[in-house]
């Protein structure tokens, strides 16, 4: 170990936003300190907020001098929109200015969704409105006077969900918005929503189609739909695995331009969902935080479909740096 250290030079340590998860980042941390003071480090990140204080921490570790490089520009400008309830609202355009005519009409459009009398009521006109509360106040008055009177099954929450989602890919298909990732934050939702699409189906032309087969078969040696192709299985797999419902079920979506991507899949159908989407064969993504780490997949859009996860102890709002991190998708 020490010899093959010895002809070590430089260690790039990509992602490097992760030494402040709660989770992974006392492996970064170990992995900083245990490494030998001779050998040299490059850290990149998208979105490392104290980069400068973490740059002052290596550099008293290490006992060596290092630089820092930054920059504010986006190589692909970004857009962020509100969709709701079938209607889209441009909240930030390309140039990051924030857009107060849309924010107050999206304002307007969950309450009168919510509650139409109260739909009367003048939104917040100041950030320092907005910043005592006043959006989560409306959207919690809202949303408690749509659930009176109404009692909303999981299941029925669930058939708007995807209704809602499947109006959304629509209409991104039709602006010609796609390849989309849709981020979802339990693998669950991800199966749940990705078998839901079973009239989706997005895949550009016969011959895009026929890519899909072709790589399925050939480069992978499965065939879900042909029975005599079982023969040409994948190799990598044993036997009882060549069979497995989860291969099925993600060749099945492929072939209609639609990919799952988790931590629960088996490494062999992830790099092959990676490399459909990449080609731009498949063509709507549904996916977990996993796709986010250091993956070259470039999509035209990005979806979120709560802005609420679970971190390992409690339910809580996106970070905004991980918002920024899972929108890096689309800069790629």
């Amino acid at each position: 170990g020490d010899a093959l250290i010895g002809q070590v030079d430089s260690v790039i340590f990509d992602e490097a936003h992760y030494i402040n998860d709660i989770e992974r980042g006392v492996v970064w941390e170990e992995a900083i300190i245990l490494l030998p003071k001779q050998v040299n480090m490059v850290l990149l990140s998208a979105t490392l907020p104290n980069y400068r204080q973490f740059a002052e921490w290596i550099g008293s570790v290490k006992q060596r001098e290092v630089f820092t490089l930054s920059t504010d520009r986006r190589p692909t400008p970004l857009r962020h929109f509100l969709f709701f309830h079938d209607k889209a609202f441009l909240l930030m355009d390309a140039k990051g200015r924030f857009q107060a005519g849309a924010y107050n009409e999206a304002f307007k459009h969950v309450r009168e969704k919510g509650n139409p009398q109260a739909a009367r009521k003048p939104p917040p006109s100041s950030a320092a409105q907005r910043g005592r509360g006043g959006t989560r106040q409306a959207l919690r008055e809202s949303s408690h006077q749509s659930s009176k009177g109404v009692f909303q099954t999981a299941e029925a929450k669930l058939k708007t969900e995807i209704h809602r989602l499947q109006g959304l890919i629509t209409k991104l298909e039709k602006d010609n918005e796609l390849p989309v990732v849709v981020f979802c934050f339990s693998r669950r939702k991800c199966e749940t929503y990705a078998q839901a699409m079973r009239r989706l189906d997005v895949v550009l032309s016969h011959n895009d189609r026929s890519k899909i087969h072709l790589f399925v078969k050939a480069d992978l040696h499965f065939y879900v739909f042909d029975a005599s192709a079982f023969q040409d299985c994948l190799m990598a797999l044993s036997p009882a695995d060549r069979d497995l419902p989860q291969i099925r079920f993600v060749c099945g979506l492929i072939h209609r331009g639609v990919g799952i991507h988790h931590g629960g899949l088996l490494p062999i159908i992830k790099e092959m969902v990676e490399i459909l989407f990449q080609r731009g064969l498949v063509r709507v993504l549904f996916a977990t935080e996993t796709l986010a780490i250091g993956l070259n997949m470039p999509a035209r859009s990005v979806v979120f479909s709560a802005l609420k996860k679970h971190d390992g102890q409690r339910s809580r709002m996106l970070l905004a740096s991980e918002y920024t991190q899972v929108l890096a998708q689309r800069d790629r």
